[in-house]
């Protein structure tokens, strides 16, 4: 917009131009390798919790990664794409892609057991086409570590799940806790039924509610019998 005078003035044709990135991270999920649950952190932004995985050298306490990526350019480039810890580099992968080509894969393990991480951490991917690395695109996650627990029943009934409750998925019953926390579940028997036992990793317990502190990964069932 010029103002060429008092009370006089002219609008401008105002041209923005956008720098496209050439390399679009689409998609990043997390799996921790013990409990083979998928965690979707991007776009969906759900942190991704790994099974508390002292001592560093178990390799099944991990996260294997996969990334999805597309070549958001009507030429064919070489791709390349690299995941950080908080402590750098972990690794730098590359491929080809045609124009607007898509490309996936499981990437591997991404906690490193030489650097141990404290967890929380935050995690960096990073894409970019061949000689236009100062045009990245970039994603960030979070990575933590607790205990798994499944909660399931022989019947359809309510579970009072009692602790400290990091997140839950209510549709698969999983609940993940922080390692070592104190847990109580309360059962509450459906219409005409009573209840029998809960089997906690193949352990019988005759109590409900019934208490524990979730060291390792559990799964959690509770039986019902007719009350007649």
């Amino acid at each position: 917009m010029s103002i060429l005078g008092e009370g006089e003035v002219v609008d401008e044709e105002i041209t923005t131009t956008v720098k496209m990135l050439p390399i679009k991270i689409v998609g990043v999920k997390v799996k921790d390798k013990e409990s083979n649950v998928i965690f979707n952190v991007y776009p969906k932004r759900e942190t991704g919790w790994v099974t508390y995985h002292r001592p560093y050298y178990d390799s099944n306490h991990n996260l294997d990664c996969w990334i999805k990526i597309r070549n958001d350019t009507n030429e064919g480039v070489v791709a390349y794409y690299r995941l950080l810890d908080p402590y750098g580099e972990v690794w730098t992968k590359y491929v080809g892609l045609g124009p607007n080509q898509e490309y996936d894969e499981w990437t591997g393990p991404i906690i490193s057991g030489a650097y141990l991480p404290d967890f929380p951490a935050t995690y960096t991917i990073e894409a970019w086409a061949s000689g236009m690395e100062n045009r990245k695109d970039t994603v960030t996650f979070t990575v933590d570590e607790g205990n798994f627990l499944w909660v399931s029943s022989n019947l359809p009934c309510e579970v009072e799940v009692i602790g400290e409750i990091r997140v839950q998925y209510p549709e698969s019953g999983l609940y993940i806790f922080p390692h070592n926390a104190p847990v109580s579940l309360n059962a509450k028997p459906p219409f005409c039924h009573v209840f029998q036992k809960w089997v906690i990793n193949s352990t019988e317990y005759y109590e409900n509610p019934v208490s524990f502190s979730v060291y390792q990964n559990f799964t959690a069932t509770v039986y019902f019998e007719s009350a007649s």
